[in-house]
């Protein structure tokens, strides 16, 4: 759990500063990941020795798959509250 936490906020770490930035959305995910890999690494290996492994990789392959949909609705609300705020 806390390294799913960690991975989270590394995440959304990359998604404020960059969101701050001309950098389109694909690339600010790419920075991301790549930032983040490392997080990512652990909590899948956490997961192998948490679970079977068939429902390890169903947990994973779900979370891969969940990631960039989330991630960009993310960068979307990060800019929606900005703009709502007046830029800050």
């Amino acid at each position: 759990m806390m390294l799913a936490q960690a991975n989270d906020r590394c995440m959304t770490t990359y998604a404020v500063r960059m969101t701050k930035t001309d950098v389109a959305d694909d690339a600010i995910f790419a920075a991301a990941t790549e930032g983040c890999k490392d997080l990512k690494s652990q909590l899948f290996g956490a997961i192998d020795k948490e679970y079977p492994v068939d429902q390890a990789s169903g947990l994973k392959s779900q979370l891969d798959t969940a990631e960039k949909p989330n991630f960009m609705k993310l960068l979307q609300k990060i800019r929606t509250d900005r703009q709502r705020r007046g830029g800050n």
